[in-house]
């Protein structure tokens, strides 16, 4: 899906598919997958409503995905803004930790698909 954030004001944005104009069934399928990962404990943003956008490349209607605006910052910004070798290593054990946090998630096999299975399922 090719998308589009917009902000709504100070803590919401709304995603829009550029592309395909995604169906509300794309959308809520999202949603869901945003909020099976919230509760399998992945720190991720809060997608809480479906919304009709209009005037969108041109003028056609789509769908787009209400979330919380996220305030964070990336990896590359934060590694260039260090001044010590220090403060690089405690990006890489935050970043470590991160990635086992993220590894150690379980969640709801019949809610979230194996992302495993999925890729291979595109490739036949």
């Amino acid at each position: 899906m090719t998308s589009q954030a917009y902000r709504v004001d100070d803590e919401t944005i709304v995603k829009v598919d550029t592309k395909t104009n995604g169906s509300l069934e794309e959308l809520e399928h999202e949603r869901d997958m945003a909020q099976q990962a919230l509760i399998a404990g992945v720190p991720t943003a809060i997608a809480f409503d479906i919304v009709q956008v209009s005037d969108v490349d041109g003028g056609h209607e789509a769908y787009g995905l209400l979330f919380e605006l996220m305030r964070a910052d990336t990896l590359t910004h934060a590694l260039m803004s260090v001044e010590t070798l220090a403060e690089v290593a405690e990006l890489g054990a935050k970043w470590g930790r991160l990635a086992r946090e993220l590894h150690a998630a379980e969640a709801d096999p019949t809610k979230i698909p194996s992302t495993k299975d999925v890729y291979i399922a595109t490739m036949r």
